[in-house]
């Protein structure tokens, strides 16, 4: 049968295919309700596919939980050996979306990858699409997703993902009804009559096939389920092999050769030609056998009682665990069964285990719903079964979801259990993880309160690993409240007993505790602590691990000013975060980055890279609230009118994380925000709060700028504030304020430079508040230069500053990386796919040339190649922007 109006989608996605083999990877989203003719679409445009053409093609099923990479396992036979053989003994998801992209540049080009059903996907398939759509550009190879976008609302996770797709390679093919003139088409290619079709139908392309295909069909015969249709055709089998397609409906994908063999033989008899031509069943090209539509397979489900439902499941479970290997290959289906079936051992037994493989994947959500499976019969399970399916519920549930009351309860109820059983480190392990979960709550209180009765319990106990981690989380804890000392000493009783356990984990987590409280006192020893802990953790793998290394490490050498190490930190880190796709880490560094810009008097640079973290809506409140704080100051010092609301919402933000380490700075923002405004009441008030702080937990740097602030605004400095006395502030408090401006123009700080110069009142008073005017304006701090053209009035010396400058100050023109025009266009060609040669002839150029700028651009973005550069480019797109 011929396709009925879907020429036009054909030739578009014949269209991407080509573009996709000549110049770079595109996207193709297929979307229509069901039986909008998405799968015969795609078969037809497969089959007219040039000889030679790699076409993998795998598909979500309806599983009550999902398989994870269930597609990724379909079509791995069509990506070569050695990803055959890694998807068959490999257990971490990680590697898979390693190995494909690495299978794909080993086929090189002609690749086509189909993805079909995906609004059933698990969480993996769906963080594999986004690894493997990310860096589609810098590949040869035309992914095609289908879904039905009726079933996919706002909420739906695959919306996230489609959102997350880079618009410039992606083709939208939405597949409508079928006109009259289409149904009228599509019952000629029958013979039939196409008299009222349209009608019942609505256009929808299965429905209106399956009603005309009926050797009897009228208009009046078909029901909306299209019940009726499939119903027909399966009356015409006879009674065994109405049973075997009955039994086959209770699996919601592709039965391979293995399984059907064995259900074959449990049945008594074969597959006979008459289920396939029934045009129920089909085969598919590797052997399998599926319904030809799922609309099918759900009809035959419909009209079974559940008693005969749960019978099939029951035997297609016995089939299943006939055979240990069969039962692995299907493990997700034999839980499906166990619990369709209501077999309550089975659903014990495997759905634990079939949640522990999708762990493995990624799939944090389709575990939980196995674990979630296995706790319905709770209560037909003992003791020590009962305790770790509530521990391992909540861990992945916690995972997958929001931290919800019933995450914090099964942990509540898996203490009780554990205390029970008198197992105190599986009592200290829960306790730990409610410390957490409270913490990310906000529920400090309840976590300080569960973080003591953990450590309290595993102390009772022998020695073990999880006693490591406890004192780890009691030292995370001390340096999260600025207690360094405390940190330090529960931190190295961790490192000492993790080391005896062997727990790599630990002591990595345990040295970033120590090298983070040391590094946030200015101890240097710090800073050998988190080289280490950062070598061990990228040596064992350790991504979340390192990837916190690099923020607490980058954040300090930004606030102790040490900008080099910063720059250094801050590159390496957002590309580590960025190649292994750990978003909750990148762009929280990138807001770090934002405030390194800042500090380095790179206003409109740190306003552009915290523009860009903001522009990312599904960004926690804690992932943001840098950028926020980054873009506040900027905005302050550039004198803009949003100033004053970002910097509300930045307190905001800061006073509902309830952190010192956002509050503090937030405050003396809005101080240095009032005082250039010469709203000096209004920046006391700020001070005031910032002195209500416990100076045993403030860092160095809060002491100093407190001080410097104080001695600003005539306030008394209380005793317990300390500061270096030759440093900066120290200079400028004794009187030697063009001395402080030196030495922080030293530091390459010209912001505080300037600032500091404007007080100055001695004999060269005009002349130095002329230059910081000019440095200001220089800089485009309208605020700072308004500030000092206030004073000068005030002191009668207006006539010595620099001349106004026409319209808004803006400072030098730059490239937040440091990147040049030329390098960010030639970017763009990269993140285009363009090829040296190509870019050579665009721009006119040598190709030795063009090699020379590409090397740069990898050197500045920290890229090891073509494919990590497009990959920043397309995480952060204000790389892309000329200045």
């Amino acid at each position: 049968m011929n396709l009925v109006e879907r020429t036009v989608q054909l030739r578009e996605l014949r269209a991407a295919t080509a573009r996709a083999f000549k110049a770079h990877g595109e996207i193709v989203l297929v979307a229509g309700e069901a039986g909008a003719g998405k799968t015969a679409l795609l078969r037809e445009y497969v089959s007219q596919l040039q000889p030679g053409t790699w076409c993998g093609w795998g598909g979500c099923d309806a599983l009550h939980t999902p398989r994870p990479l269930g597609p990724l396992i379909d079509m791995a036979g069509a990506l070569g050996k050695e990803f055959r053989t890694l998807v068959r003994e490999t257990e971490q998801a990680s590697d898979l979306f390693v190995g494909l992209i690495e299978a794909i540049e080993r086929l090189g080009s002609g690749i086509v990858l189909v993805f079909e059903d995906v609004h059933w996907a698990d969480n993996a398939t769906l963080d594999l699409l986004k690894y493997l759509c990310r860096r589609v550009l810098a590949l040869k190879v035309l992914v095609v997703i289908s879904y039905r976008n009726d079933e996919v609302g706002p909420a739906h996770p695959l919306s996230t993902l489609i959102g997350d797709l880079p618009n410039r390679v992606v083709r939208r093919l939405d597949l409508t009804g079928l006109s009259p003139h289409g149904i009228e088409a599509l019952a000629a290619q029958y013979g039939r009559s196409a008299e009222g079709v349209h009608a019942l139908t609505g256009g929808n392309a299965f429905f209106a096939t399956e009603l005309l295909s009926q050797p009897q069909a009228s208009g009046s015969g078909l029901s909306p389920s299209i019940r009726a249709a499939i119903l027909t055709r399966m009356a015409r089998l006879m009674l065994s092999e109405q049973e075997l397609v009955m039994a086959l409906s209770v699996v919601p994908y592709a039965i391979d050769r293995t399984l059907l063999r064995h259900v074959e033989t449990a049945f008594g008899h074969g597959l006979p030609a008459a289920c396939l031509n029934s045009g129920i069943l089909e085969e598919q090209p590797d052997g399998s056998v599926r319904f030809r539509h799922e609309l099918a397979r759900l009809a035959v489900l419909s009209n079974m009682t559940p008693a005969q439902e749960r019978a099939l499941n029951a035997r297609i479970l016995g089939v299943l665990c006939s055979q240990p290997d069969l039962a692995e290959a299907h493990l997700h289906l034999v839980a499906h069964c166990a619990l369709a079936a209501e077999d309550v051992a089975a659903t014990l037994t495997y759905a634990p285990r079939a949640a522990r493989r999708a762990a493995q994947m990624g799939a944090h959500k389709e575990a939980a719903s196995h674990f979630a499976d296995a706790l319905r019969f709770v209560d037909s399970s003992d003791e020590g079964t009962a305790a770790q399916l509530y521990e391992d519920w909540a861990y992945e549930a916690g995972l997958a979801d929001e931290i919800t009351d019933a995450v914090i309860e099964a942990r509540r109820t898996a203490v009780q259990l554990w205390q029970k059983l008198g197992q105190q480190d599986k009592v200290g392990h829960n306790y730990r993880w409610l410390w957490r979960l409270h913490w990310y709550r906000g529920e400090t209180e309840a976590a300080e309160v569960a973080e003591q009765a953990g450590l309290a319990v595993l102390e009772l106990a022998p020695p073990c690993a999880e006693l490591a981690m406890a004192y780890s989380t009691r030292a995370q804890v001390h340096f999260l409240n600025n207690r360094a000392r405390e940190a330090v000493d529960w931190g190295r009783r961790a490192l000492e007993l993790a080391r005896h356990f062997g727990d790599v984990a630990t002591q990595v987590h345990a040295m970033t505790n120590i090298g983070s409280a040391l590094l946030f006192r200015n101890d240097p020893a710090g800073r050998t602590y988190m080289e280490e802990s950062l070598a061990l953790a990228r040596r064992n793998n350790l991504h979340e691990h390192a990837a916190r290394v690099y923020t607490n490490f980058s954040e300090y050498a930004i606030l102790s000013r040490d900008f080099a190490l910063a720059e250094t930190l801050t590159s390496e880190g957002i590309a580590y975060d960025t190649r292994l796709t750990l978003d909750s880490w990148t762009y929280y560094l990138v807001g770090r980055q934002a405030q390194l810009r800042l500090e380095q008097g790179r206003l409109l640079d740190a306003v552009t890279i915290s523009r860009g973290v903001l522009a990312i809506t599904k960004l926690t409140l804690v992932m943001r609230v840098p950028a926020l704080i980054a873009l506040a100051r900027a905005l302050s010092r550039l004198g803009q009118p949003e100033a004053e609301d970002r910097l509300a919402e930045a307190l905001e933000a800061a006073l509902a994380i309830q952190e010192p380490q956002y509050i503090i700075p937030v405050r003396l923002a809005r101080l240095e925000h009032a005082y250039l405004d010469s709203r000096f009441g209004e920046a006391r008030s700020e001070l005031d709060l910032v002195l209500q702080f416990d100076p045993a937990i403030l860092q160095p740097w809060d002491h100093d700028t407190i001080a410097l602030w104080a001695n600003r605004l005539d306030v008394e400095l209380p005793e317990a504030i300390s500061y270096d006395p030759l440093g900066p502030t120290g200079l400028e408090i004794s009187g030697d304020v063009l001395g402080s401006a030196q030495a922080l123009q030293a530091l390459h700080i010209p912001f505080d430079a300037a600032l500091a110069r404007i007080h100055h009142s001695g004999p060269e008073q005009s002349s130095e508040l002329a230059a910081a005017v000019a440095e200001m304006e220089a800089l485009g701090a309208r605020a700072g230069a308004n500030f000092g053209r206030s004073l000068a009035q005030k002191r009668g010396m207006e006539s010595a500053m620099p001349r106004r400058r026409r319209g808004p100050y803006r400072a030098a023109r730059s490239h937040p990386l440091g990147l040049t025009m030329r390098e960010v266009a030639i970017l763009q060609l990269l993140v285009d796919g363009a090829s040296n040669r190509e870019i050579a002839d665009r721009l006119s150029r040598s190709q030795r040339t063009v090699e020379h700028h590409v090397a740069a651009v990898l050197t500045k973005l920290n890229a090891s190649n073509r494919m990590q550069a497009a990959l920043r480019a397309l995480s952060e797109p204000w790389i892309l922007e000329l200045q």
